[in-house]
């Protein structure tokens, strides 16, 4: 299943690489499952507005991947922004992605950092699933469309 989901993976066309750290071992996978979901509303929200979850031809798209989740819980998001935003504004919004994604993620774990690069190698699918072996891993996967009808 894990060459499969990476092989599927590898053909989107990922913008960043984006790390939400806690630096907090006590969160459960289901409160960073909570709190991630809450970090694509309110990103969604800024990227697109305020009938963002109207939209979803224009949200986010990642995928998550929850790391060391016993010890220092974090996860690992491959993200792909709308490649056509619909306005200029839209388009400068994206370009606040970065600064974006550190207020709203530290906003929700207070001891938390966030670390955002572009993606300029293929081979961060394979380090983001690297974990994928673990049951505990492959199913606190996430991908961005199981948030999609929730509000």
């Amino acid at each position: 299943m894990k060459s499969e989901l990476v092989s599927r993976l590898s053909e989107f066309r990922f913008d960043y690489f984006v790390t939400l750290a806690t630096n907090h071992s006590t969160l459960t996978p289901r409160a960073m499952r909570d709190r991630l979901k809450i970090w694509d509303a309110r990103m969604n929200r800024f990227l697109i507005g305020p009938k963002w979850n109207r939209r979803p031809d224009e949200r986010l798209v990642w995928f998550a991947f929850l790391e060391k989740a016993a010890v220092n819980p974090h996860w690992h998001l491959l993200v792909e922004l709308d490649p056509a935003p619909p306005s200029a504004t839209a388009k400068a919004r994206q370009a606040r992605f970065e600064i974006e994604a550190k207020l709203n993620w530290e906003g929700l774990v207070k001891s938390g950092d966030v670390d955002v690069k572009t993606v300029a190698d293929p081979r961060v699918i394979e380090y983001c699933s690297k974990e994928l072996w673990s049951d505990d891993a492959f199913t606190a996967f996430v991908c961005s469309r199981e948030f999609q009808n929730n509000k």
